[in-house]
């Protein structure tokens, strides 16, 4: 896992759901600098994951300056647990987007994500 600098957001999520995916071209989209940690694929990402939300297993997650700011994406989300993922489960309705919405959508960030 990489060492985390004080103002980094953390994206925690896996390569096969696709609210991870979307929340990390948003985070793109908007300038935002992003640490992805895929949770199936990197144990010590998990138990991070786990540690900051009490032990929720929804993806993705958005951790900013080591504080869980959301936990799915849009009210949606993907359960990680035991090796498996239930894809695609709704969650808590999201509070905490604070992006403004996407002007265009048919252009995407030059980055790939998860």
């Amino acid at each position: 896992m990489v060492d985390k600098l004080p103002d980094d957001i953390e994206l925690f999520g896996t390569s096969t759901c696709p609210y991870t995916a979307e929340l990390c071209e948003r985070l793109m989209w908007d300038g935002r600098d992003v640490i992805e940690y895929d949770v199936e694929t990197d144990p010590a990402a998990l138990a991070r994951m786990l540690e900051l939300t009490g032990g929720q297993r929804t993806v993705p997650v958005l951790v900013e300056d080591g504080q869980v700011r959301q936990v799915g994406w849009r009210g949606l989300g993907c359960i990680v647990g035991g090796g498996l993922q239930t894809p695609c489960r709704q969650s808590a309705p999201d509070t905490n987007v604070r992006s403004k919405d996407r002007p265009d959508a048919g252009t995407s960030p030059s980055r790939e994500c998860v």
